[in-house]
């Protein structure tokens, strides 16, 4: 039916679930603020549980039916499971992995302990969130999507960032092979897109979200 003269226009509806790791700031939130006026549920993950609760309640505000906190620390494999356990408690239809660390700093002066913590945070927490999530699709029999939030620096490195492009490097080659194989699949449809953008923050030192 045509709007009357001055009605709001209806907002959009989705019954999709969707779940947004590093979700307590940056463009984590601004990512599940969209999916929230969209009218999707929110499964929101990251370190910061107070800055969690308060983008579930922008979240909610604008139309998110539900919105839920699952801590997250990606530095930690057991936080990780925890966090799998709970996103997927329900079905899934999409996921988006912002969650990550920045690093500035010149190769000769990383450590192998810092480095080490990189690619475990972005890199092997990252993977393992994906795969399962598309274990969890094929499992379900269920269309789903994956998002990986990475950066230009995972097509090539720049001075004090070595170690920050070596994970982005190996996110890009772990999800470009994970999309081979899932397009093989018959149980389900999903597809895996890797965002490339510039990673300000870490103009700034490291921060993880």
């Amino acid at each position: 039916a045509a709007l009357g003269m001055g009605a709001a226009p209806a907002k959009p509806t989705s019954r999709e679930r969707v779940w947004v790791t590093g979700a307590s700031g940056g463009l984590g939130e601004e990512v599940a603020a969209a999916y929230a006026a969209r009218g999707c549920a929110l499964v929101l993950s990251a370190r910061r549980r107070r800055e969690l609760d308060r983008v579930a309640a922008r979240c909610r505000e604008a139309g998110a039916p539900t919105a839920e906190v699952v801590p997250l620390d990606q530095g930690d494999a057991a936080s990780v499971e925890r966090a799998l356990r709970g996103a997927l408690a329900a079905p899934l239809d999409v996921v988006v992995l912002c969650g990550g660390v920045g690093s500035r700093a010149a190769a000769l002066d990383t450590d192998a302990a810092t480095l080490r913590r990189l690619m475990e945070t972005n890199f092997l927490a990252t993977a393992e969130l994906g795969r399962r999530c598309a274990r969890h699709f094929l499992d379900c029999k269920r269309d789903g999507r994956i998002v990986v939030v990475s950066s230009v620096q995972g097509f090539f490195g720049l001075p004090q960032r070595a170690a920050y492009a070596a994970s982005k490097h190996a996110l890009h080659g772990y999800f470009d092979a994970l999309r081979a194989e899932l397009a093989a699949e018959t149980a389900a449809r999903v597809s895996v897109t890797v965002c490339a953008g510039i990673n300000q923050s870490s103009r700034r030192g490291s921060r993880r979200r």
